[in-house]
């Protein structure tokens, strides 16, 4: 069902017309529909990730520790799993840790090589960036690999993914019997 649709339900069901309830107002609050919508339909799912995407991104030298974290992928909701590619070839899966647990110290880079290797490399989140923990990192291009849920509502007349509702002709990714839940 097209988001114009949608909209014409919108405004049946609340008795409102483009006047009394604008478009822009109707396609910032079906988005945000949209969106949590998303998020409990990706909560109820166990092995289908309906929005999976993957995304690369460059490994930097450790000199610091600072080096060592990395921003979350575009368009990121949840995280599922994250590779690392520190020699340029092999590919090696890094276990979650939350950083609570770590017993040693991690104050500075030695410490973090010290503790961590390159063949089982671990990673947490702290605030909103991913630290990974290895051993000593060298800048590998394309050396990151995520897999993630990306937070996209659905598509436009192009068939490009979106993150919000724009225009008539945009298309909802949530199945059409649930779009009424919008």
């Amino acid at each position: 069902m097209q988001l114009s649709e949608l909209q014409s339900q919108t405004r049946f069901l609340t008795n409102t017309d483009s006047s009394s309830y604008p478009d822009a107002d109707l396609n910032s609050n079906l988005t945000n529909a949209a969106r949590f919508l998303t998020g409990e339909m990706l909560n109820s799912m166990i092995d289908w990730d309906f929005q999976g995407d993957t995304a690369l991104a460059n490994i930097v030298t450790s000199n610091t520790i600072a080096d060592r974290y990395y921003d979350f992928p575009t368009n990121f909701l949840k995280l599922k799993r994250i590779e690392i590619m520190r020699d340029g070839k092999n590919w090696y899966r890094c276990s979650y840790i939350d950083i609570g647990e770590v017993s040693d110290a991690l104050g500075n880079e030695s410490d973090v090589v010290a503790r961590f290797n390159n063949t089982e490399p671990y990673y947490s989140i702290v605030g909103n960036k991913i630290l990974i923990l290895s051993g000593t990192l060298t800048a590998v291009p394309n050396g990151i690999r995520y897999y993630f849920t990306e937070m996209i509502v659905g598509k436009d007349a192009t068939g490009a993914d979106i993150t919000s509702f724009s225009t008539s002709t945009d298309i909802p990714n949530i199945p059409e019997p649930y779009q009424m839940g919008l």
